[in-house]
């Protein structure tokens, strides 16, 4: 079985004794994968706008502009317990080639955002640091919010 894209929660089934019924939780995702759900993540996919494409290894500060980089929900609530808020923008870097091994995956350190917010295409920036162990190469470079990807934007990091 091959899953690939976006799943809404799927039904798994169980035996009277409680182990899971595996044919049955494999027609299941048969099922959803024929199930069309792009749009529910498409409305919610960030977009670079400016950053620069050539960035030193180990640099801080540096800048990224966004459309909608924290997402559209803080992803939790409950009760008077601790609320982990998830709307923040992730800057990630996939190796393409150079001197990095390719498909290697590094995240910037980001911080000191414009603002929080996650109304529908809020335009806000970021700054985020480079960690100094991160090979230099040409690397794919997406900001992800609550593990949706941006657009991508190529740079050189040296």
């Amino acid at each position: 079985m091959f899953l690939h894209g976006v799943f809404p929660p799927i039904t798994t089934p169980f035996y009277p004794d409680g182990s899971i019924y595996h044919r049955k939780l494999e027609q299941n995702v048969e099922h959803y994968s024929r199930t069309p759900t792009a749009g529910v993540v498409a409305a919610a996919k960030p977009t670079i706008m400016a950053t620069s494409l050539s960035l030193k290894i180990g640099s801080v500060n540096n800048v990224l502009y966004g459309k909608q980089l924290n997402g559209l929900s803080q992803n939790n609530a409950y009760g008077d317990d601790y609320q982990g808020d998830t709307d923040f923008p992730l800057v990630r870097f996939t190796c393409l080639s150079g001197g990095c091994t390719v498909g290697n995956v590094s995240y910037a350190f980001t911080h000191d955002d414009s603002t929080h917010s996650i109304a529908p295409g809020t335009i806000m920036y970021t700054n985020f640091d480079i960690p100094s162990t991160t090979p230099a190469g040409i690397y794919q470079m997406n900001a992800v919010t609550n593990g949706i990807p941006s657009n991508t934007v190529v740079v050189k990091l040296h």
